[in-house]
C-alpha cells in the first residue's frame, strides 16, 4: 500500500480522487511505499481566512505535591496559512477567555506565550465554525484592513487558499 504524502490535509484525502488513482496505477508493481508529488488539485481543508475552533490543553498552577492539573480548552481563531507538511496550520487566536464552561475559563493572553496569539494548531484538533470567513494576510498575518500588524498602505484580497496583500503579489 503506498502512502500519498501530498494528499495529507487535503480536502480529497480518502476520497475519490482521479489525480491520485492516475498516479496508482502508474507506478502499480514497483514497489513504491511512500510518494510525494505536484497535484494541482489539491485544496486543504481549512483556507486562509477561515473561522475554527480548537482543542488546547493548559496546565494550572503546582499544588503542594508539585503536580498541576491540566485543563482541556477550546478557543477560536481564524486560520492564517497551512503548514508545509500540511498537517497544521498557523492561526490567530482571538483574544479573549476560552469557551469551557466546566471550570473558570481562562484568557488566551495567558495560555499562550505568543503575545501575538499566532500559534500552529495541528489539523485533527480543529473544526470549522458556521462563522463567515475572514479577511486575512498570509504574508504579514493581518485581519481585517485595519490590522496593526500590516504594513501601510497595502489592499487586501478576498478570502481564499492563497490571500495575500496587494503589495507582497506585485
Amino acid at each position: 500500500m503506498t502512502h500519498y504524502r501530498t494528499c495529507n490535509g487535503c480536502i480529497l484525502e480518502g476520497k475519490k480522487c482521479e489525480r491520485r488513482e492516475a498516479l496508482r496505477e502508474s507506478i502499480k508493481g514497483l514497489g513504491v511505499t511512500s510518494i510525494k508529488f505536484n497535484c494541482a488539485a489539491r485544496f486543504p481543508l481549512y483556507h486562509t481566512g477561515q473561522r475554527v475552533s480548537f482543542q488546547w490543553w493548559a496546565l494550572g498552577e503546582p499544588d503542594h505535591y508539585g503536580e498541576c492539573d491540566s485543563y482541556e480548552l477550546r478557543f477560536f481563531g481564524t486560520v492564517i496559512s497551512e503548514t508545509a507538511g500540511g498537517n497544521a496550520y498557523v492561526v490567530k487566536v482571538d483574544a479573549g477567555e476560552s469557551s469551557e464552561t466546566d471550570e473558570d475559563p481562562l484568557r488566551a493572553e495567558n495560555v499562550f506565550r505568543n503575545k501575538d496569539l499566532i500559534i500552529k494548531v495541528k489539523r485533527r484538533k480543529m473544526r470549522p465554525t458556521n462563522e463567515p470567513s475572514v479577511i486575512a494576510c498570509a504574508v504579514c498575518a493581518g485581519i481585517g484592513p485595519d490590522s496593526d500588524r500590516c504594513f501601510a498602505g497595502q489592499e487586501y484580497m478576498t478570502p481564499g487558499p492563497n490571500a495575500l496583500c496587494a503589495e507582497a503579489t506585485s
